[in-house]
């Protein structure tokens, strides 16, 4: 064989592994490239330190790359499915961005997106536009951003979505009852904005819900009696809203349930008994709350590490049973409520692992507070080693 002929087989083969390899990806397509630029055209910087999510510190300042006649699969924060191309991801999280998102993005304009994510960038505003049936989101993430407005019906053609957080933006009005279409979901977060009207029972159809989060509006109402059929919820946190009524007794069918927060509402009667059942809780809070009844349904969590109580009528005796089993519990808050007779210093015994303890005002007795004299109970509140 030649040396021509070895350099063509040489060549043929350079050709086949370059078109063959599974990390080949072609260049993205002019139109998706042009959508890209005029998005990144809507938006100038800050180069002011930001807080993104646990720490402070610079934006990250990704379409500061974004040049024209590159392949827009090589620039910050885009995604692109490797075999086709396609722009599937766009991840601008904490960019210092200021600017406006207008209702007719060219966003429209990628077709393939599944993955949008702007948190942390507090300078964008936007509004929702309408979603058609075809829209292949599963991930969006606006989160303290300044999107502002209602959700629009339309929110419910996203069939494919998997995860939604709204957290800390402005929107206003009541949840549609087509979020209930969305039955993908397994992050629901729509806390501090300010919803209102009443928690829509759609929501109960969320069946693979693992994490619903409402916290920090203005929900009104009673809590819905089908959120039993959430059965894979393992964090429910309904507190900081305008809620009340009792607590459902239903809701012990959430055998997967681990956070339970109904702080700062408006509930009343006794906490249902069946609360007993919900053995995989760790953490629960129903403080400031208008609740009654003695405490006995938590004798039997176990796993519980965080129980707080205060701030509601609870009244009864503190037996040692209450806390006996509790040897998890790190944090206990059984202030401002109406139990009676003097907390003996045995009753806290077993809880070994207790860090922080809240005893202020916890007894009525002739009209009195009483306190133990037991070295967790003394001073009221104690930070414990």
């Amino acid at each position: 064989m030649g040396w021509l002929s070895i350099w063509s087989y040489q060549l043929l083969c350079l050709q086949f592994l370059f078109f063959h390899s599974p990390t080949y990806s072609k260049l993205c397509s002019h139109d998706q490239a042009t959508a890209l630029i005029h998005f990144k055209q809507h938006f100038t910087y800050s180069d002011e330190p930001k807080f993104c999510g646990a720490s402070i510190g610079p934006p990250h300042q990704k379409l500061k790359n974004w040049k024209e006649d590159t392949d827009c699969c090589s620039w910050d924060g885009v995604t692109c499915d490797m075999d086709t191309g396609h722009v599937t991801g766009l991840d601008l999280n904490c960019e210092g961005l200021n600017g406006t998102i207008p209702s007719n993005t060219t966003l429209s304009l990628l077709p393939y997106l599944q993955v949008l994510i702007l948190s942390y960038n507090p300078r964008v505003i936007g509004a929702f536009p309408e979603f058609n049936s075809s829209n292949p989101l599963e991930v969006l993430d606006v989160s303290f951003t300044g999107f502002s407005g209602r959700l629009p019906n339309s929110i419910g053609n996203l069939k494919s979505m998997t995860e939604l957080n709204l957290q800390g933006c402005n929107f206003i009005g009541s949840i549609p009852a087509s979020l209930g279409n969305l039955t993908k979901l397994t992050d629901l977060i729509i806390s501090l904005n300010n919803f209102s009207s009443c928690i829509p029972p759609s929501l109960s159809n969320l069946q693979s819900v693992t994490r619903l989060d409402l916290r920090g509006n203005r929900f009104v109402g009673t809590i819905p009696e089908n959120f039993v059929n959430l059965t894979q919820l393992s964090s429910l946190d309904l507190s900081d809203n305008q809620l009340s009524g009792p607590i459902p007794s239903s809701l012990s069918g959430l055998s997967n349930l681990e956070s339970f927060y109904l702080f700062n509402n408006s509930l009343n009667g006794t906490i249902p008994s069946s609360i007993s059942e919900l053995v995989k809780l760790s953490s629960i809070s129903v403080s400031s709350n208008y609740l009654s009844g003695e405490p006995y349904m938590f004798a039997k969590l176990t796993n519980l590490k965080n129980l707080d109580l205060s701030s509601n009528n609870l009244s009864g005796n503190l037996e040692p049973y209450l806390f006996a089993k509790l040897t998890n519990l790190k944090n206990l808050d059984l202030s401002s409520n109406n139990f009676n007779g003097n907390l003996e210093p045995y009753v806290f015994t077993n809880l070994t692992n207790l860090y922080f303890l809240d005893l202020r005002a916890v007894m009525a007795c002739d009209g009195a507070v009483a306190f133990s004299n037991s070295k967790r109970g003394q001073a009221g509140v104690q930070r414990l080693q």
